[in-house]
Formats: C-alpha cells, sequence, structure tokens
C-alpha cells in the first residue's frame, strides 16, 4: 500500500516546484517481490488479497487523474476492470483519452 507514500511525494513536490510521473503497474515481479522482502528481512510490499489489490491500485490511480497537473501516470495493468474504472474516471474529470500526462499499457500474462 504505497497511497501514503505517493502522497507525501506529491506535497515534497509541489513544494520544491517539480512534476512528478509514476508507473503504477498491477500484479508484476509477485513472486520476485516476495523472495527479496524476505532475504532482505522486510515485510511483504505485496497485498494480502486480490480485493486489498483492487482497492489499493484504483485508489493510486484515483489519487494522480485527481491531481494530474502535477503527477503523469504510466498505467500497467492487465485487469480490465482497473482500466476502464480509470477511463471512466478521465471522462469524469473531463480527462481526454489522448492526454500525453496518461499512458497505458497491458501486462503480458
Amino acid at each position: 500500500d504505497r497511497l501514503d507514500y505517493l502522497k507525501e511525494l506529491h506535497l515534497q513536490s509541489k513544494a520544491k516546484g517539480v512534476k512528478l510521473g509514476f508507473k503504477v503497474v498491477r500484479g508484476a515481479y509477485m513472486e520476485k517481490e516476495n523472495d527479496r522482502a524476505q532475504n532482505m528481512g522486510y515485510p511483504t510490499p505485496i497485498c494480502r488479497d486480490k480485493k486489498h489489490t483492487d482497492e489499493v491500485f484504483d485508489s493510486v490511480i484515483t489519487y494522480i487523474l485527481k491531481n494530474l497537473n502535477d503527477i503523469a501516470l504510466f498505467m500497467g495493468s492487465h485487469n480490465e476492470e482497473s482500466t476502464l474504472k480509470a477511463l471512466e474516471l478521465m471522462e469524469q474529470h473531463g480527462i481526454e483519452k489522448n492526454d500525453p500526462r496518461v499512458w497505458f499499457g497491458q501486462l503480458y500474462g
């Protein structure tokens, strides 16, 4: 769950007059991240279940789209529901589908 971290970076970047760009990836590198956490002795960064993954991912995407003047987005996912939700949020906020601050990529697998 990195939403609080994202919000903190956003505040810091605004104070410095810097724009952010985030690549938000859903479901990639799960085994690698779990192994790394175990080897380095810190808690796994992987969500506890799919429902939590959905909630966290969607909350991060929502936050970025609401703050698009400060944060650019690259969204990597193979989850159709999250992608459609992001497109709906873009429409609700008047963000064009070809806005250069928003990029989508589909993950293999």
